[in-house]
């Protein structure tokens, strides 16, 4: 017996609810995903999304739009990604820039992506946390830096929460800086936080460099003691 029309747009309705439910579950599964993320950066440079692509950029300094820009995101969190449809155009000067995002297509789909996001999450209650922090003395002269390295034991993490404290920036370093918090200035002291969840790979971001602050930001005065902080999770190898 042949279904009536309005079945046949019923079953049609729903496989495109079904294909929409999974692009979605896909999304939130490959965002806790390191291999599906691509850090991009460089001077005179332009990074297109494919036709029938969307990237998720969990980060991105000094790009320009067209003819408009630099624009910035200077946080990052899969929660607050900046969704680029398919063909958009970034650029980027004389100044390098750079566009840390993920690409849901990347990577394969698991059978049922929503429960797969969700083991993940779970997982993640499992595993312990782990701490790094580069310090500024109390004092150091203007514009003093301080490095400190990942240990070399692990592949890939997931950043969990960040924080400066009297210090003006934290970022990832080497050989591929990235800004992780809002600041006031390259010199002037700040106290942002931000909890956070996002995949990296060690061999991208291998250490974390914070900058020393003061008051007046002239990065003339000595600076505050102040810490760079950040917490995250050593992801296991069957991730």
């Amino acid at each position: 017996m042949f279904g009536s029309p309005g079945s046949r747009s019923r079953i049609k309705r729903r496989e495109q609810a079904n294909s929409a439910y999974r692009q979605y579950w896909t999304k939130k599964y490959h965002s806790l995903s390191p291999q599906a993320y691509t850090y991009l950066s460089g001077s005179n440079q332009t990074w297109t999304v494919p036709t029938n692509r969307t990237w998720y950029a969990v980060n991105t300094w000094f790009a320009l739009h067209g003819s408009n820009g630099p624009f910035f995101q200077r946080t990052v969190d899969i929660e607050r990604p900046l969704e680029l449809p398919g063909g958009t155009v970034l650029t980027t000067g004389a100044q390098s820039g750079f566009l840390y995002y993920f690409d849901p297509l990347a990577l394969p789909a698991p059978a049922d992506p929503e429960m797969a996001y969700y083991n993940r999450l779970a997982r993640l209650k499992t595993i312990p946390l782990a701490s790094l922090q580069a310090t500024i003395t109390n004092g150091a002269a203007g514009g003093t830096q301080s490095t400190a390295n990942f240990p070399a034991t692990f592949t890939n993490g997931m950043l969990r929460h960040i924080s400066n404290n009297e210090t003006a920036w934290v970022i990832f370093d080497t050989p591929s800086p990235m800004n992780t918090l809002e600041e006031i200035s390259d010199n002037h002291q700040n106290r942002n936080t931000s909890t956070t969840m996002v995949p990296f790979a060690r061999a991208t971001f291998p250490t974390i460099r914070t900058a020393g602050g003061s008051i007046s930001g002239d990065g003339v005065q000595t600076c505050l003691g102040g810490i760079g902080f950040m917490l995250y999770q050593v992801l296991p190898s069957d991730w």
